[in-house]
């Protein structure tokens, strides 16, 4: 299988934003199957909150600008010509804290069809690239307790 990681487009918005509903119903499953049943009766966002709108116009707000331009990013993996997989990352600023900048990974998703090939991976690496660019030293991730196969 042929694939690219490139930066997020307006075109991906849909894509975004199917990624973002499907993770919402994958956690929400998760959830069930645990002894943290409780969790899975209020979702934890709402998957219909953004629409593709929203999702076109926060990937419109990085046209014309380099990597390093940007406080807010999306790269995406697209294999065979179809966008699979996508990790979103912001970097912001802390007044009054040693560290000034932290960069916190906000989203990755990679669909169900194409794990376990090492997406993943490659768009962490990515992103802490980025974050390398930007002089970010300090790096976030939560991960939801019952999502056992982000924890590896």
């Amino acid at each position: 299988m042929k694939f690219i990681i490139r930066r997020g487009e307006v075109k991906d918005a849909r894509s975004l934003h199917n990624f973002n509903i499907t993770l919402q119903k994958e956690m929400h499953d998760l959830f069930k199957k645990t002894s943290l049943k409780e969790f899975a009766k209020a979702q934890l966002c709402d998957p219909k909150a953004y629409t593709v709108k929203d999702y076109e116009g926060w990937l419109s707000g990085m046209n014309g600008k380099i990597d390093s331009q940007l406080n807010n990013i999306w790269y995406v993996v697209e294999s065979d010509n179809k966008v699979v997989g996508e990790i979103y990352a912001e970097i912001k600023e802390r007044k009054g804290m040693q560290i000034k900048k932290v960069g916190y990974i906000d989203s990755l998703y990679i669909s169900k069809k194409y794990r376990n090939k090492g997406y993943a991976s490659m768009l962490v690496e990515r992103i802490m690239k980025w974050f390398k660019e930007k002089n970010v030293t300090n790096v976030s991730l939560d991960v939801d307790i019952v999502n056992t196969s982000a924890k590896r």
